[in-house]
């Protein structure tokens, strides 16, 4: 008989795992909420966190939390100029239902490219932030990495939420979402909080690859498969949906992690995959979704 110690760590690694699943899909549901597109290459800044973490720690010794830092501002600045390069000249255009598909994954396919040149295909370790291992009340072990993901990604979406629900800048971004042109009557510039989401998208996948990359090996493919996840994670809660990317991130990694210690690994994305496809078929909107909004 299984101990009960061994379900409660196999939630616990499920949480941990769908934390970083709805950092993911809470960023590709606010791109979807303002700008009305899928953001393929997202996937890449949470490539790039983590290459510029492991580089400022290994070759630029620099203290974790300056290194930290650098690196969601160096992903920011990426994801500036990429915004304002590429996405903003297309920008309610004549096709625009369909060229941020064939743009972004120009984008991923060029990003994965560089990080190749510059760092190559040798799988780089980043050490945990933070080693110690806990035994809470002695049922369960968990490691000080996966409480600092958990922390760290509680803290993130946290403040995501009160800047969406309670500054002036996220009525903003909901009013944009709802209806742009509307917003824009009103006095929303727009084609700022096109940027502001957009950047702060690229921050939220940063920081999950910042996270993980202790857990996972950090390599120019990393976010390929982080990508599919968000958006699996994006449309099981409901596109523009921030709670229900969340709310869905998690429970898809349960379920992962109950696959894996039920049936096996290599189960772990078909049942994940045939969960989203029951839900669909019962709701097709998602969990949560809306017809507009945030």
């Amino acid at each position: 008989m299984v101990h009960l110690s061994y379900w409660i760590e196999m939630i616990m690694s499920g949480v941990v795992t769908g934390a970083c699943y709805a950092m993911i899909g809470a960023g590709l549901s606010l791109i979807w909420g303002t700008l009305k597109m899928v953001n393929l290459a997202h996937g890449e800044y949470y490539m790039l966190g983590a290459y510029f973490l492991w580089m400022l720690l290994t070759v630029g010794n620099l203290p974790l939390a300056l290194a930290v830092i650098i690196s969601i501002i160096g992903v920011i600045f990426f994801a500036s100029i990429i915004h304002m390069a590429a996405i903003r000249p297309l920008l309610r255009k004549p096709g625009w239902n369909m060229s941020p598909w064939i743009l972004t994954l120009g984008i991923q396919i060029l990003l994965q490219n560089l990080a190749l040149q510059i760092w190559g295909e040798l799988y780089r370790n980043v050490p945990y932030f933070w080693s110690r291992v806990f035994k809470p009340l002695g049922m369960f072990t968990m490691s000080g990495q996966r409480i600092i993901i958990l922390a760290g990604t509680v803290i993130v979406i946290l403040a995501l939420m009160y800047m969406i629900k309670r500054t002036r800048l996220g009525r903003a971004i909901i009013a944009t979402s709802q209806d742009g042109e509307y917003a824009m009557m009103m006095g929303v510039n727009t084609k700022r909080i096109y940027f502001i989401t957009y950047v702060i998208s690229a921050a939220l996948a940063a920081v999950a690859g910042i996270l993980l990359c202790p857990v996972y090996s950090v390599n120019p493919w990393m976010g390929s498969t982080v990508q599919t996840k968000g958006l699996v994670v994006c449309i099981l809660g409901g596109l523009g949906s921030i709670e229900g990317a969340i709310i869905a991130g998690i429970f898809m990694g349960i379920i992962e992690s109950a696959a894996v210690s039920v049936i096996g690994s290599e189960w772990r994305d078909a049942v994940a995959y045939i969960f989203l496809l029951i839900v669909l078929y019962i709701k097709p909107t998602g969990l949560f979704g809306k017809k507009k909004g945030v």
